[in-house]
C-alpha cells in the first residue's frame, strides 16, 4: 500500500456501493460472527455503525484470540499481557510454559501492564513500553535458544506520530540490552513498520512505504515472517493490517546467534508504544491468507 487512503481501507469492513449512481453503502458482515446489524448512510463515505455486543457475547476473547488459538502451527509462545500492574511475569497463553520475565516496571521508565487491550472484545489488557533512553523495561523469554531460520512474529501496536524504536527482537541478553540483535520488528526513523534481518551482506530491512503508517494513535496488526525459499536462502516479509507491504528474497542469513526473545529493540532502543497479543512461531510461517484472517478476525 502506498497511500493513506488505501491504508485506511484496510481497517474498514468491506463496503459495496448499491448501483452506479446510488449514494448508499452497506457493510458486508459474515452472519456467523453474530453482528446485530449495519446501518445505511446517505453518502459515499459509508460511515458504519455495527452492533458488536452479540459478536462479543460468546466470550471475552472472541473472535481474534479464538482465531489465533486455532492456528496451525501453534505459536511457540503467546503473551496476552493479561497480568495486573506490578506483576513480575507474563503467562504463555499456548500452555507451553514459555513465560516471559518482566524487567523494569518503574513508572515513566519501565514497562507497565494494565493498559487497555487493543483488540475487539479483549478484556485481558496490554503492555505499555516507554521510549529509550528513559525506557529501561522489557519482557524477555528467559530460555536461551538458537535464532530460528524460519519465524512469524505477530503483535498489535498503538503508537503516536513520530514514534521510533523496537517492538520485539531476538538478542543475546535476557536481563539487559543485547550486544547483538536479529529479527528486529519495530518502527523506523520515519515511524514506519520495519523488520530487520542480519544477513551475510549486512542488515536487510523490509518496511512499509507509508510514513506514520502505524503511528497514528490507532491499533494496528504488524506481522513479520522469515521463510526458507530453497538453496539456503530466505525471504523476509512484512504485513500491516493483514496486507503485505514489503518483501525481500534471496537472503543468506548471517551465522545464528544464541539468544532470547525480548520486547523492545533488544539493544535498549525501544519505541514508545502499547503492544498486545504478542505471538511468535519458531520454525513456522503463516501464509498470507492466515495473516489476513488474523486481522479480519478483529475487523468484522
Amino acid at each position: 500500500m502506498s497511500s493513506t487512503s488505501s491504508r485506511s481501507s484496510r481497517r474498514s469492513l468491506a463496503v459495496v456501493a448499491l448501483g452506479a449512481t446510488a449514494a448508499f453503502a452497506v457493510a458486508c458482515v459474515p452472519a456467523a460472527l453474530g453482528t446485530t446489524g449495519a446501518f445505511f448512510t446517505s453518502n459515499g463515505t459509508a460511515a458504519l455503525s455495527i452492533g458488536t455486543a452479540a459478536a462479543c457475547a460468546h466470550g471475552p476473547d472472541a473472535p481474534y484470540a479464538a482465531t489465533l488459538a486455532g492456528s496451525a502451527p501453534t505459536p511457540t509462545f503467546w503473551w496476552r499481557f493479561a497480568e495486573p500492574p506490578g506483576a513480575s511475569t507474563v503467562a504463555d497463553a499456548t500452555g507451553a510454559g514459555n513465560t516471559g520475565n518482566i524487567a523494569g516496571t518503574a513508572p515513566a521508565t519501565g514497562v507497565e501492564l494494565g493498559a487497555p487491550g487493543l483488540v475487539q472484545c479483549d478484556a485481558t489488557g496490554a503492555l505499555a513500553q516507554h521510549a529509550s533512553p528513559a525506557g529501561t523495561g522489557f519482557v524477555a523469554l528467559p530460555t536461551q535458544r538458537t535464532r530460528p531460520g524460519e519465524i512469524t512474529v505477530a503483535l498489535w501496536v498503538r503508537a503516536q506520530p513520530g514514534a521510533t524504536g523496537g517492538l520485539v527482537a531476538f538478542g543475546d541478553a535476557a536481563t539487559g540490552p543485547s550486544g547483538a540483535t536479529d529479527l528486529v520488528l519495530g518502527l523506523d526513523a520515519s515511524s514506519r513498520a520495519a523488520f530487520t534481518v542480519r544477513t551475510t551482506t549486512g542488515a536487510q530491512t523490509v518496511r512499509s512505504s507509508v510514513i506514520d503508517d502505524v503511528s497514528d494513535g490507532d491499533p494496528h496488526l504488524i506481522v513479520a515472517s522469515l521463510r526458507a525459499t530453497g538453496g539456503g536462502e530466505r525471504a523476509a516479509s512484512l504485513y500491516v493490517d493483514g496486507t503485505q507491504v514489503d518483501t525481500a528474497g534471496g537472503l543468506t542469513l548471517a551465522p545464528a546467534i544464541d539468544g532470547y526473545w525480548q520486547t523492545g529493540g533488544g539493544d535498549g532502543d525501544a519505541a514508545a508504544a502499547v503492544i498486545d497479543e504478542l505471538a511468535v512461531w519458531e520454525g513456522g510461517v503463516l501464509t498470507p491468507a492466515e495473516i489476513e484472517s488474523l486481522y479480519r478476525a478483529d475487523h468484522w
